[in-house]
């Protein structure tokens, strides 16, 4: 699937490996659970291209926006493992937008609960996600495990 909205493009499971790699290469990734290397991060790239689903916002032949998330249809449950936004391209609401797309998808209709796991020091994401209903599950050691449901 892949729609054009303003200046980027929507895509679907679009990204290969190599781009999933570049771009979180290009970013901070202290923030992502467990990847502590570039070699993990490799791994976690490799991992993402494979087995997650992916919403993805485009620039050109540039991926600057990704959400990869897991379904679970037994417990309609998804789990949201990355939602990454090229510094260049943050404040224009593209991770809100992709979270808004897979609430649309899976949760208004089919009654999906929501997931995801985040530093406890990551502020503006934690704000964003109070913000659009996600609420404290657990907390363990610095980071919050959030859930939303309808």
């Amino acid at each position: 699937m892949t729609y054009i909205e303003e200046e980027f493009e929507f895509r679907q499971n679009n990204s290969s490996y190599g781009e999933i790699l570049e771009h979180l290469r290009s970013m901070d990734y202290s923030h992502l659970n467990g990847v502590k290397s570039l070699a993990e991060l490799d791994i976690y790239a490799k991992k993402l291209a494979t087995n997650s689903e992916r919403f993805e916002y485009w620039k050109s032949s540039e991926l600057i926006g990704i959400l990869c998330f897991y379904i679970n249809t037994e417990k309609k449950l998804i789990f949201i493992t990355n939602i990454s936004i090229d510094e260049n391209y943050r404040g224009n609401g593209l991770a809100k937008k992709l979270i808004l797309e897979l609430i649309d998808r899976y949760q208004k209709d089919l009654k999906y609960a929501i997931t995801l796991n985040v530093g406890g020091n990551n502020l503006k994401a934690l704000s964003l996600y109070k913000k659009m209903g996600f609420s404290l599950e657990e907390k363990v050691g610095s980071r919050f495990n959030l859930k939303k449901t309808k």
